[in-house]
């Protein structure tokens, strides 16, 4: 059994279930039950009609690099087209900053791997929300509840899973 968050949010009077790690999710009920029966529903069916592979590719680790604009990738083709000799000083220190930022990054997610709510600071980044101050007592006190809503609904769902096996 796999589990999957869902993020219920009323508006309008209408429930928005959706899921943040199958972006083509989204339902809408008149209730939360009925919204997060849907958002299962969904999941369901969406799996039923998609396949889940992984594939391998070989990527040498100093050519793969995120480029913020294509004129960084074209200034990297040209320095590969220069001699040695000519190496361009100041395109050095954008790869030496790029190396930083790089290794900021992964110490940023090695702390989320380490912090008390690593699930969900991770899904604030993925979303693009604005970061949160993790000394902030009211956001401590929504990730607490909300990890224990995530934590009542994941029985929740054993639960039900046992039930059914017992069942059949």
């Amino acid at each position: 059994m796999k589990m999957y968050d869902v993020i219920v949010e009323r508006r309008n009077g209408v429930y928005h279930a959706s899921v943040p790690t199958l972006p083509n999710i989204s339902v809408e009920a008149s209730s939360r039950d009925e919204a997060v029966a849907n958002a299962k529903k969904a999941i369901e069916d969406f799996f039923k009609s998609a396949e889940v592979t992984t594939v391998a590719i070989d990527v040498p680790a100093d050519e793969f690099r995120p480029y913020s604009r294509p004129s960084d990738l074209l200034r990297r083709a040209a320095l590969h087209s220069r001699p040695a000799d000519e190496f361009d000083e100041q395109y050095q220190a954008e790869l030496d900053a790029e190396k930083q930022r790089q290794r900021e990054e992964a110490e940023r997610e090695a702390d989320w791997a380490e912090s008390e709510f690593p699930h969900t600071e991770r899904w604030l980044f993925e979303a693009n929300l604005p970061p949160q101050n993790p000394n902030d007592e009211l956001y401590r006190q929504y990730l607490a509840e909300l990890d224990t809503e995530k934590h009542r609904q994941r029985e929740e769902a054993e639960r039900e899973a046992e039930l059914t096996a017992a069942q059949d």
